[in-house]
């Protein structure tokens, strides 16, 4: 009898976690279609996504990480690049809902700086990843290297690389790369070095941004 109970309660707790989680998925499907006939939103609620996220935040925020690459994928296949401007949005809602979530600042140095071209929209988001995850080395670095590349802005990319060399695990070739920008003394072997390396932990299909900038770099546009 106890056993059967047991099954029961398992039952009971398994059908409650789908009803939520088909609640959440029904929401977010229903503002993806809204938002998809008249575009997408460039205005967002962090409390309404909080309402409608629930106890289930992290799960919301997976679902705004889908729409980001719904954006990406609507925006080449309609050849509306502008559309991509609407990715920020969305990684701000994600990060928003789960401030730890390290896809969000990955997609912000990689998607948003490179492919949408906003690169100070992607440093603000990887700021805030340094704070919320002070043990990451990639955040500091790839800030800093976003300002240097693509702002010009040296001193920024001094303020932002110089807590590099305090997190925990930093690779070597990272230290030397970090020190060498600090320096104002890299080059464009070390900027594609990086860029490379940043190919790596993107995703194959989007990956189109940094190889246009690391091309960029090989036939001399600064």
């Amino acid at each position: 009898m106890g056993q059967v109970k047991k099954q029961l309660a398992l039952l009971l707790s398994v059908s409650v976690l789908w009803l939520v989680l088909m609640q959440i998925r029904d929401g977010s499907h229903m503002f993806y279609e809204q938002n998809k006939a008249k575009s997408w939103a460039t205005e967002y609620s962090v409390l309404a996504d909080k309402v409608l996220a629930g106890a289930v935040p992290g799960i919301f925020s997976d679902f705004l990480i889908l729409d980001v690459f719904s954006i990406y994928y609507d925006a080449k296949l309609t050849g509306k690049p502008s559309e991509m401007k609407y990715i920020n949005t969305y990684l701000n809602r994600a990060q928003s809902l789960d401030p730890k979530f390290f896809d969000v600042y990955r997609l912000a140095s990689s998607i948003l700086a490179y492919d949408v071209n906003m690169p100070e929209e992607a440093i603000e988001l990887l700021r805030k990843g340094m704070v919320q995850r002070p043990e990451i080395w990639e955040f500091p670095f790839f800030a800093g290297f976003l300002a240097h590349d693509l702002l010009k802005d040296d001193r920024l990319a001094y303020e932002l690389m110089a807590s590099v060399s305090e997190r925990k695990n930093t690779p070597v070739i990272v230290l030397t790369l970090a020190s060498r920008f600090l320096e104002s003394s890299s080059t464009k072997e070390d900027a594609i070095l990086f860029l490379k390396g940043l190919l790596q932990l993107v995703p194959k299909a989007n990956r189109e941004g940094i190889k246009r900038r690391i091309g960029e770099l090989k036939h001399g546009k600064e």
